[in-house]
């Protein structure tokens, strides 16, 4: 066999290359799915152009295909195309099993015994594709021509494609086509271990063929009771339609007598007769595009007979033997001016007769397609009842495997997965690996030589579980996983859009997080504070400022539609809430109902309303009640000594403010304006939410006033100064102003209304779950001030049955220890996310997790621990990992991982020894010396160093950081003003290169990269050894007086090798002596990189301008 190669790491584009692949081919994206690119992007947390590449790449291997509208489909697969690929296949396959059959071992012959009893043991028809192409594979490869594997490898994908299809299409029958193909395979391999050429060929083409006639019946005339074939100008959406019947009928023909497969009587056989040529072809061509798995507008799918009795929106589509009864005939019959399909056109009327007399008959559908999709309760299939995360979590046992290798119980999931796939665990990282990493992980910072020699030094057996103790129960813990956190709630500290606005309370909920994941605060209770702290824990400020969760949407000061505005903010909160703690990308069904996952649009709007009251406090202030009474006591003092001289200042400025308010103020529309002048208590929930978002806009309107600036002297502007000065001598009565509340509450104790849209008009939505995990209705206790909603919802995440969250946060915790979780797809655990690589795993950590009292370090020891996490990552992947794992899903190594934009920072600042120490507190410059998580985070202008390598910038919840490569990161790293200052300070605290070595990567250097760095130096201290001294000036030859271009008489020539940045400052004394007596410049002082002259240049020059100068003679001019 050919040897495995080592495989290149893959960019963002083939990693999404290779999940949608495996997603069409599995058939969860189902063929004519459109794949919208915002929408795979928000998927997969990538830009578009990583996706559009991936797009170009499946449709060159067939997979998809654009639309001239510009859409892109999963292609569908028609008679012709699965009769054109397995054609290809017996014309590449006959001759790549004629050339194996001359060199098959006894080797090859066991790989394909294993394979056909895994064939034998597959559950579903996609992992049967899998191992079948596999197999074909191996046989392909080891016919030894490359040429020929080339171009069956161009093919392969839609080999898959067809294969899975086919197996789909059987339905019920697909096992007997698995039996029927693995017989083949056996025959095959008969064929190649008996070394016989042209007998392999013959049998590999019978064995495709013998494929071929059970997905496209061509061998024989069809029995009687098949449909007849369809004409060639039918569409395609027809074609397909149509392929299962006579598949199905091909196959009852083939078995020999074998009663027919669509009925067991000719009443029956007429009716699915009917249904197959008149009634489908109907559904197919006028309903299919707006009410199938694709799209499901009113909530509708008519797509199976299931889901027209359960209908959508509206309710029941269909009532079997009903016409009259049917909501589908009163639509396309058009007697409903309100209620019309299709919309754009009535249906001709011998269309309308065939669907009134199909339900006349009782609406027959075929037998084997209705098993295949079973509407349950809710109308909710089986299949989506069924799916993993819908399931409660399980009560797993470890397996007994893994032996000497295992740790604890994490190893023994680990060590069963490695034996099912043959993969062998890499070694046990050694302790300076281990150390870095742990360091990295828990804390974000590099170790310092002390620390690691005392690691590496320790005898102590439980030396790594005693480290791994005490950085969790350190402060820098918090502020590390603290960044996890803020990365998945959207946290920024400005508002976005255009004004970018600085929000300077935020902070606050930051030193929040950090608190109570050092204090090791119980998830559950984490949860709850953040969707309901005001609920639980009006009174206490260190847990109503949890609430800010809910104030991170982005935000535009001076948007009119302040209603639109609120809507986007509530949407945003929605969405967000659902991610985070869900799992699930709940936005997707705000419009109409999930297209994929069972999640109902309704569902959307259920949690919604748990979030409808919530309104954005800006006139709270964080303290405690006491705290509060104090301020309020001393302010009262001030405001009793103040009162007149505030009063005459407020008359000043009175009539300057309400112009520019009012002018605001009208821009409103008119019943905005009306709210605004309303008593807030007259105002009702809407009325509360809508006037504190027009409020903040008339706050700035008031302070575009500035008295000392549009008050003239004349007009009070002397006066005003006059009492500002009086006013300052009582600031000793003032109280120090509290910190303002970045916070939420309830607009009061009934909530706002929660309207759903529809065609029958609008539809009050109360708050509920998802209805396919909890249908019941929540208990919701309302208080004086609150509607209690949010408590309620918060209650229902964080209950220890919750499937979904529990599952959530678990894997989130393993997700950031090893680079991936254990379902990749962190807050996409729905259809289209990925399937747990390790499932029983995922549940044992998950009810270890909650009967634990839900604490993370605990989750953290429980996963450090392991012999898994403490793999080297420092292993190429040998041959069964490269072919079956190459991007080590099953962990056979420890994944390596390159350092985030903070960890970077961090690092760069602990290596320079300037990192500061400082725990919490208002933000600070980035270009400081404070851990990043400190510093200032805008939307729209963030640290470049942050920013280049890859921060998120908050406008959406980000549970993986990208990983990109760019040439402004070398950029930075290389030249940036703030790094080139760490480097500066490096260098003044080592002695040497080993010294260097030590301090940034923890280890002394190897003798290559000694000898490298070494000469680097010596060439970089001889290329900056100046030609003259400092005091030197150029040689001219010329006597005193005279001037010359480049001479002492013109400038000091200085050999500097630090440069200054974007502000500096030049001190000179200047003589002029002469200028030049034309228009030519003289330089005083410049610096050029690359030359003055050159059009490659950069830098400045500041001169003197000659007599003849367009500018003013003898005139300092900066360049």
């Amino acid at each position: 066999m050919p040897k495995a190669h080592f495989q290149p790491r893959r960019n963002l584009a083939d990693e999404i290359v290779l999940q949608l692949r495996g997603k069409i081919i599995s058939g969860a994206f189902k063929p004519g799915a459109a794949l919208a690119e915002p929408v795979l992007a928000k998927r997969f947390g990538v830009s578009r152009a990583p996706v559009r590449e991936a797009m170009i790449e499946l449709e060159r291997a067939g997979l998809v295909q654009f639309e001239a509208s510009g859409r892109t489909r999963v292609r569908i697969l028609e008679e012709k195309d699965i009769a054109e690929i397995l054609e290809t296949r017996i014309a590449l396959e006959s001759m790549g099993a004629r050339l194996a059959a001359m060199r098959w071992t006894a080797e090859d012959s066991r790989w394909i015994e294993k394979s056909i009893a895994a064939q034998e043991k597959a559950l579903t028809g996609a992992e049967f594709s899998r191992l079948d192409i596999a197999m074909h594979e191996h046989i392909m490869k080891r016919g030894g021509n490359e040429r020929l594997v080339v171009l069956w490898q161009c093919v392969r994908w839609q080999f898959e494609m067809a294969l899975a299809f086919i197996h789909r299409l059987q339905g019920e029958l697909a096992h007997d086509l698995r039996r029927f193909t693995v017989d083949w395979h056996w025959k095959v391999l008969e064929a190649l271990a008996a070394r016989k050429p042209e007998v392999a060929a013959k049998v590999m083409a019978q064995h495709i063929t013998g494929s071929l006639e059970w997905s496209v019946p061509e061998a024989a005339e069809p029995p009687p009771t098949a449909t007849p074939r369809p004409r060639k100008n039918r569409s395609a959406k027809r074609v397909l339609g149509c392929l299962a019947l006579w598949s199905l009928s091909s196959l009852a023909w083939g078995l020999g007598g074998a009663a027919p497969a669509l009925a067991a009587d000719d009443a029956q056989r007429a009716a699915m007769t009917f249904f197959e040529k008149e009634v489908r072809p109907i559904l197919v061509e006028r309903c299919y595009d707006c009410h199938s798995n694709t799209k499901q507008k009113g909530g509708l799918r008519v797509d199976h007979i299931g889901y027209l009795k359960t209908g959508g929106d509206t309710g029941p589509a269909l009532v079997p033997g009903n016409p009259a009864g049917s909501a589908l005939m009163e639509a396309v019959r058009y007697t409903n001016e309100d209620f019309q399909m299709p919309p754009k056109k009535k249906l001709p009327d011998a269309e309308i007769a065939a669907l009134e007399k199909w339900i006349k008959m009782g609406a027959p559908w075929p037998e084997d397609a209705s098993k295949k999709v079973v509407v349950t309760e809710g109308g909710f299939t089986e299949e989506q009842r069924n799916f993993w995360f819908f399931q409660p979590v399980k009560k797993v046992s470890p397996p007994d495997t893994g032996g000497n290798w295992v740790r604890n119980d994490v190893d023994r999931f680990i060590a069963e997965k490695h034996a099912e796939w043959k993969l062998t665990p890499a070694p046990e990282a050694d302790r300076h690996e281990l150390v870095r990493r742990v360091y990295f992980d828990l804390h974000g910072l590099p170790p310092t030589k002390a620390q690691i020699d005392a690691f590496v030094k320790d005898t102590d057996p439980r030396a790594y579980e005693t480290l791994v103790d005490e950085l969790l129960a350190s402060t820098r813990y918090g502020e590390r996983w603290a960044q996890h956190w803020l990365d998945l709630v959207r946290y920024a500290e400005s508002d976005g859009y255009n004004a970018d606005a600085y929000r300077p309370s935020a902070w606050p909920y930051r030193d929040y997080v950090i608190k109570s994941l050092n204090d090791d605060k119980p998830y559950h209770q984490f949860v709850r504070e953040q969707l309901a702290g005001d609920e639980i824990a009006p009174n206490d400020p260190s847990v109503v400022i949890a609430t800010a969760f809910m104030r991170h949407p982005v935000y535009e000061y001076n948007l009119r539609d302040v209603r639109g505005q609120w809507d986007t903010i509530l949407t945003d909160m929605t969405d967000t809430t659902g991610e985070v703690f869900l799992g699930l990308s709940m936005g997707c069904a705000r419009c109409h109902n999930h297209k994929f996952d069972p999640v109902l649009q309704k569902d959307y709007y259920r949690l919604r309303a748990f979030l409808a009251p919530v309104q954005w406090r800006d006139d709270m202030k964080l303290a405690t009640p006491a705290e509060k009474q104090a301020f309020d006591e001393q302010q009262a003092a001030w405001e009793a000594a103040t009162t007149e001289i505030r009063a005459k200042m407020d008359a000043l400025t009175k009539a300057g403010i309400e112009v520019r308010v009012e002018r605001w103020r009208t821009s409103f529309p008119e019943d905005l304006q009306a709210t605004t002048r309303k008593p807030a208590d007259q105002r009702d929930a809407l009325e509360k939410q809508l006037a504190g978002l027009c409020e903040r806009q008339l706050k700035y309107a008031r302070g575009e006033f500035n008295p000392m600036r549009d008050l003239k002297p004349d007009k009070g502007g002397e006066e005003y100064q006059a009492l500002q000065e009086e006013l300052k001598k009582f600031e000793h009565l003032k109280p120090k102003p509290l910190l303002e509340a970045f916070v939420v509450t309830d607009a009061g104790a009934e909530a706002p209304a929660n309207k759903l849209k529809t065609r029958k008009g609008e539809q009050e939505i109360e708050p509920g779950f998802l209805a396919i995990v909890d249908p019941t209705p929540p208990q919701i206790e309302a208080t004086k001030t609150s509607t209690g909603r949010r408590k309620a919802l918060a209650d229902w995440i964080t209950r220890p049955d919750n499937q979904l969250s529990t599952r959530v946060i678990v894997n989130r915790v393993w997700q950031y220890h090893f680079g991936r979780g254990i379902v990749a797809t962190a807050s996409e655990f729905g259809m289209l996310g990925e399937l747990p690589t390790h499932p029983e795993l995922l549940d044992y950590l998950t009810a270890k997790f909650v009967a634990g009292g839900w604490h993370l370090k605990a989750l953290h020891r429980e996963i450090m621990l392991s012999a898994t996490y403490r793999q080297t990552a420092r292993r190429e992947p040998d041959e069964t990992a490269a072919r079956v794992d190459p991007s080590n899903r099953h962990l056979w190594r420890f994944h390596p991982r390159r350092l985030d934009a903070e960890q970077v920072r961090d690092a760069l600042l602990a290596v320079s020894g300037e990192l500061e120490a400082k725990l919490g507190g208002p933000s600070g410059d980035g270009n400081g010396t404070r851990r990043s998580i400190y510093t200032i985070k805008k939307r729209n202008s963030p640290n470049e160093l942050l920013r280049t390598l890859d921060m998120p910038p908050g406008f959406t919840s980000a549970s993986e950081r990208q990983s990109t490569t760019t040439p402004t990161q070398a950029l930075q790293l290389l030249n940036g003003d703030w790094l080139l200052s760490r480097a500066r300070k490096l260098a003044s605290r080592v002695e040497s290169i080993d010294d260097a070595w030590l301090a940034v990567f923890g280890r002394p250097p190897m003798d290559e990269e000694r000898a490298t760095a070494d000469a680097f130096l010596k060439k970089r201290v001889a290329a900056a050894k100046p030609a003259h001294t400092d005091s030197e000036v150029a040689e001219s030859g010329e006597p005193d007086g005279v001037f010359k271009i480049n001479s002492r008489h013109e400038r000091l020539l200085v050999n500097a090798s630090e440069k200054e940045g974007d502000e500096f400052t030049v001190e000179a004394v200047v003589k002029l002596d002469s200028i030049d007596v034309n228009a030519e410049l003289r330089t005083l002082v410049s610096r050029w990189d690359g030359g003055k002259g050159s059009l490659e240049s950069f830098g400045w020059s500041i001169d003197v301008t000659g007599q003849k100068s367009r500018y003013k003679p003898r005139h300092i001019l900066m360049q």
